[in-house]
């Protein structure tokens, strides 16, 4: 998270304080105040992501201060890499993030756990979500 270089509550600041689009409206662009430009459109059902008490499992491995900087990194595009040696944790921690960014959408690389065979993955530019058993 050392990339990170915007105080996070900024960063939720703008985001609570953004005019969101009504459901099925047209995309507007905002940023977060970290020199970025996000598109946001709402989806016509806007159901509630399935994430059981997982969350709160997340919450307390991570503690309330690394899920909120988790939340910034991934909303200023940053790559986010969860390592543990348990395959259900990689899946679930990887879920329960994109739960928490409801109602916006990740449109980026999502692996919730990556093949050996394709850890070069990891060297790519783009922004990403992916889980890696912490043997590899």
């Amino acid at each position: 998270m050392e990339g990170l270089k915007v105080f996070p509550g900024n960063v939720i600041r703008n985001l609570l304080t953004c005019t969101v689009p009504l459901a099925g409206g047209s995309q507007r662009t905002i940023s977060f105040g970290a020199g970025d430009r996000q598109v946001i459109q709402t989806l016509l059902a806007d159901s509630l992501p399935i994430s059981s008490c997982s969350v709160a499992l997340l919450f307390c491995q991570l503690d309330i201060t690394n899920v909120l900087s988790l939340f910034c990194v991934t909303l200023t595009e940053h790559k986010v890499l969860f390592l543990s040696p348990s395959y259900q944790q990689l899946a679930d921690a990887c879920r329960d993030l994109l739960a928490l960014l409801f109602p916006l959408r990740y449109s980026f690389i999502y692996v919730p756990i990556l093949p050996a065979q394709l850890l070069e993955v990891l060297s790519t530019l783009m922004p990403f979500i992916i889980g890696v058993n912490a043997a590899l």
